[in-house]
């Protein structure tokens, strides 16, 4: 197996943990939510709970997109490895390289993240949930 190849098979390994990661969040954020309405929490403390937890799901996502990034750039070069654009194994290097704007590129990826459809939900249900609770004034549990 040749530099490459290893490296796809690390990264993608890593690539699919930060899924399995992301979902255990997502159930926390569940536990938390329904433990919050067990005990009647404040509905606003509640939905601050659950924009910590997605914020975290965000960032964690976008770990993953990085990882995701690499992943392409890798089977580009095992499709075309007479292509001599970068050497296996520049993760980091590869990422710390690119011109940014350091905290705006960061915080803007981290939201990005957080807002795609996929970790938005069960966030957004929940968010209505708790304003639900907040406004009727009862919990659902």
């Amino acid at each position: 197996m040749n530099s490459l190849e290893r490296e796809w098979e690390i990264i993608h390994r890593d690539h699919e943990r930060y899924e399995q990661f992301a979902l255990m969040i997502k159930l926390v954020t569940v536990l938390v939510v329904l433990a919050c309405w067990v005990f009647a929490v404040d509905a606003v403390l509640t939905i601050i709970f659950i924009a910590v937890l997605w914020l975290q799901e965000g960032i964690w996502k976008t770990y993953q997109a990085r990882l995701g990034t690499r992943l392409l750039w890798v089977e580009q070069s095992l499709r075309a490895p007479s292509s001599k654009d970068g050497a296996p194994y520049q993760l980091y290097s590869t990422w710390s390289a690119q011109p940014k704007n350091l905290v705006a590129t960061t915080l803007t990826e981290y939201f990005t993240n957080a807002i795609r459809p996929t970790v938005a939900y069960p966030y957004v249900v929940l968010v209505a949930l708790a304003i639900g609770v907040a406004v009727f004034g009862s919990t659902p549990v």
